[in-house]
């Protein structure tokens, strides 16, 4: 159960890695487009989905973590 813990952890951990990652590249990716354009939209639509993918598996890992603890 301790190892099971552990490595939910250090999934957690490298997710917020992931998710901090990804919030550095919008500025940068978005000054590759011109606003407004269609390619423009789907690059953020694509960083948009993206960033609530690695936010609800943050937040479904979290929850796992909680109730193991909670056992």
């Amino acid at each position: 159960e301790e190892t099971q813990l552990d490595a939910l952890r250090k999934h957690v951990r490298s997710l917020k890695r992931d998710i901090q990652r990804h919030h550095e590249l919008r500025e940068p990716m978005a000054a590759l487009y011109q606003p407004r354009m269609g390619n423009a939209i789907k690059a953020m639509s694509n960083w948009e989905k993206k960033s609530q993918y690695l936010l609800l598996e943050i937040l479904k890992y979290d929850s796992y973590i909680d109730s193991l603890q909670a056992a």
